[in-house]
């Protein structure tokens, strides 16, 4: 069986390197091994099954055993960071457009995380996350699912990453959903976070809902790794 994964880039000069890739939908879920960039997706849900699963227990949408979801589909990109000696994954987060659904999707059906949450939709979510309705923009991206494995300064290596790949992308702005300290920890590296809404919270814990102006780059994010 030959997979498709496309490793979109790569970068990082120290001990942890990042990577992006986008697994297509024909894949998501199934234990394949002959791709590096899937079997560093593969460690990457692993990493999100023990945190979100089993420490917080949240409820997944999908899957309980990968923590997959509604929003892990053929568009979605995931930015992956990784020990260079070992090719373990310490870190990773998921990136979407926030244009896919388009401007008035249909009642029920699924656009993107902090809009589906404003909709209602997300019995996990608070519905008040946002002060305004979150946009519908092809150079807006949405950042979720941030976890790491607790090593000092890898949730900085996925937003720097992030922003990397999103720049080579134009975008302009990103938009993010986790704790507070999530928007302290984007201060601390430069970002500008604006709150696009009050701290809420229920029985998974504290969310806030932020944005960043992507910080433009020289050229293009580096294409490396080989499917």
């Amino acid at each position: 069986m030959t997979t498709d994964v496309r490793n979109i880039g790569v970068s990082g000069s120290g001990e942890i390197c990042s990577t992006v890739v986008q697994i297509p939908l024909n894949l998501v879920g199934v234990n394949v091994r002959e791709s590096q960039g899937y079997e560093l997706f593969h460690q990457y849900l692993k990493l999100r099954q023990d945190v979100f699963t089993v420490q917080k227990k949240w409820r997944v949408w999908l899957s309980a055993q990968n923590d997959l979801d509604q929003y892990d589909q053929h568009d979605t990109c995931y930015v992956l960071a990784y020990e260079r000696k070992t090719m373990n994954v310490v870190g990773g987060a998921r990136l979407l457009r926030t244009d896919r659904g388009g401007q008035h999707p249909l009642p029920g059906r699924f656009t993107y995380m902090i809009r589906d949450a404003q909709r209602g939709l997300l019995d996990g979510l608070p519905s008040e996350l946002c002060d305004n309705v979150p946009v519908c923009c092809a150079d807006t991206w949405e950042l979720t699912r941030l976890v790491t494995n607790g090593s000092i300064g890898v949730g900085k290596e996925v937003l720097r990453a992030s922003n990397t790949f999103l720049a080579s992308r134009n975008a302009k702005r990103c938009m993010f959903l986790g704790p507070p300290a999530f928007m302290k920890m984007a201060r601390s590296m430069g970002y500008n976070p604006v709150p696009m809404g009050k701290i809420a919270g229920n029985r998974d814990g504290r969310f806030v809902v932020f944005s960043t102006e992507v910080i433009a780059e020289d050229g293009d994010y580096p294409a490396q790794l080989t499917a």
